[in-house]
């Protein structure tokens, strides 16, 4: 259900149904796999500092470092600033900052590394900076957010907490949405969107 890739280039897959992360080198060639406690995991994110964030989806992330091994965990069920419903999409800006989409509260999380809670962008709704289920959230170079706003069939883009601007529309057209599940950023500034 996600994907990542380290400092390495190695890519990083979630086995959701085996409740495991796999690891394989930029060729396809198995690595190695790790994980345990995991109960649905659902995204794969690297922080610069080397370690990887997981949401599951026993409304928690969980922390490990480049080896896989595991480091800490925060989070539970509910509505407040470290509480989540469906956590699914999850990304690590350039302070090791973890942004997560928690799809069931229509909002993108913030965490310091620690699990701390930051400010979270966005609430219920259709208007630009608001959401109706997010399921993916990237980082690009310069550090603004990108949201599938898989609900309202759309991408938005946030500088910080504040809006910037959006794009898609209903539909099957080019440039148009039916519950885009995840966005990623590549190197050129491009956006890709996997549009379910």
């Amino acid at each position: 259900t996600g994907a990542d890739t380290d400092a390495q280039g190695n890519v990083l897959i979630v086995d959701q149904r085996n409740n495991r992360i796999q690891k394989f080198d930029p060729n396809g060639v198995f690595l190695e796999d790790w994980g345990s406690g995991f109960s649905g995991p659902w995204d794969v994110a690297g922080g610069p500092s080397g370690d990887h964030f997981v949401s599951d989806q026993n409304f928690r992330i969980r922390k490990f470092d480049a080896a896989g091994n595991f480091i800490m965990q925060w989070g539970s069920y509910g509505s407040g600033l470290n509480q989540m419903q469906n956590p699914r999409g999850i990304d690590a800006d350039a302070s090791n900052n973890v942004y997560v989409a928690d799809s069931g509260n229509h909002r993108i999380l913030k965490f310091s590394d620690t699990g701390t809670p930051l400010p979270a962008i966005g609430i219920n709704g259709n208007g630009p900076g608001q959401f109706n289920g997010p399921r993916g959230v990237a980082l690009d170079d310069e550090s603004y957010i990108y949201v599938a706003d898989t609900g309202n069939h759309r991408i938005q883009k946030f500088s910080g907490d504040n809006f910037v601007t959006q794009w898609g529309s209903p539909g099957s057209g080019e440039g148009q949405f039916f519950q885009p599940y995840d966005v990623t950023v590549d190197r050129s500034g491009n956006v890709w969107v996997a549009d379910t």
